[in-house]
């Protein structure tokens, strides 16, 4: 079972790279 902190730094990374994805889409 991966650690709190592993498995929060995961999904805070890739929500990040969700949130930039989204972003980059919204402004094209």
């Amino acid at each position: 079972v991966p650690e709190a902190e592993t498995y929060a730094m995961m999904l805070a990374g890739l929500g990040l790279v969700g949130f930039m994805i989204s972003r980059r889409r919204g402004s094209l």
